[in-house]
């Protein structure tokens, strides 16, 4: 089940905009970018990005208020795309994957 995303690494990064929107091939893809993207921030990490070229980039910095906002089809189709689910950190340190 593909689903696109647009992850915002916390209070030291900028908001997301639709420009940075990505593609994963499931859900569980999407975490373990999200993931990657918080342990691993001195190493590259992967943007699938749907409008432009892929790239890698360190992510130093991502704060536990960082999120991955996950919809089920491309929202830059729709007028006002409504979320599916939201990754986030948990409360003991996990990862957590709610309903929007």
């Amino acid at each position: 089940m593909r689903v696109w995303a647009l992850w915002h690494g916390g209070s030291s990064y900028s908001a997301p905009t639709m420009a940075d929107l990505e593609e994963f091939s499931s859900i569980s893809a999407a975490r373990e970018a999200f993931t990657h993207r918080f342990n691993g921030g001195r190493w590259a990490s992967e943007f699938r990005y749907v409008n432009r070229e892929w790239e890698g980039a360190a992510t130093p910095g991502v704060g536990e208020d960082s999120t991955m906002t996950l919809w089920l089809y491309d929202p830059t189709n729709v007028e006002d795309p409504y979320p599916w689910r939201i990754i986030q950190h948990g409360a003991r340190g996990g990862v957590r994957v709610d309903y929007a």
